[in-house]
C-alpha cells in the first residue's frame, strides 16, 4: 500500500490508499511491513504498532535526513535508496530483508508499551531539554 500522494502508479504489486481515506494509521496497524520516507508520524505509528520498518530518501530533507539516522542507527529501520524503492529491486532480497525486520521486532520489543517513554527520554537527552 502507498501514500495516494506517492508519484507512483498502482500495479499488482502496489495499491494506493484511497486519496479519501484519513486514516493510514489504520493501514499501519495492519500491515507486516511498512515501507515510507521518514516522516515522524509514519516512524511513530510504525513503532507504536511494532510494524517493521524500511525507509527511503526521495528528496534532501534536514528532518527526514535526521529521522532516517536516528532509527536506523537504533536498529528500528533499513533504509534503501530512493532508486532502489521506485525500481522495486528491494524485493529482490526480501528473504534478507526479512533478517533484518525479524531484529527490528526484537529491537521494539525491548520498549515498554508503545515505546513511548523511551522516545521521549532520547528527546529530551539528545536535545538537553533537562
Amino acid at each position: 500500500m502507498l501514500s495516494s500522494n506517492a508519484e507512483i502508479s498502482d500495479s499488482d504489486k502496489v495499491k494506493k490508499i484511497p486519496q479519501s481515506y484519513m486514516e493510514t494509521q489504520d493501514y499501519v496497524a495492519a500491515s507486516d511491513l511498512v515501507v515510507s520516507k521518514p516522516g515522524h508520524s509514519i516512524i511513530s505509528e510504525a513503532t507504536a504498532y511494532r510494524v517493521p520498518l524500511v525507509l527511503t530518501l526521495p528528496t534532501k530533507h534536514p528532518e527526514w535526513e535526521s529521522n532516517l539516522n536516528r532509527v536506523v542507527s537504533e536498529g528500528l529501520a533499513k533504509f534503501i535508496p530512493f532508486d532502489e524503492f521506485e525500481t522495486f529491486s528491494w524485493l529482490e532480497s526480501i528473504e534478507e530483508l526479512g533478517e533484518i525486520l525479524k531484529d527490528q521486532s526484537r529491537n521494539q520489543l525491548t520498549w515498554s508499551g508503545n515505546g513511548s517513554l523511551e522516545i521521549a527520554s532520547a528527546l529530551i537527552e539528545e536535545y538537553d531539554l533537562k
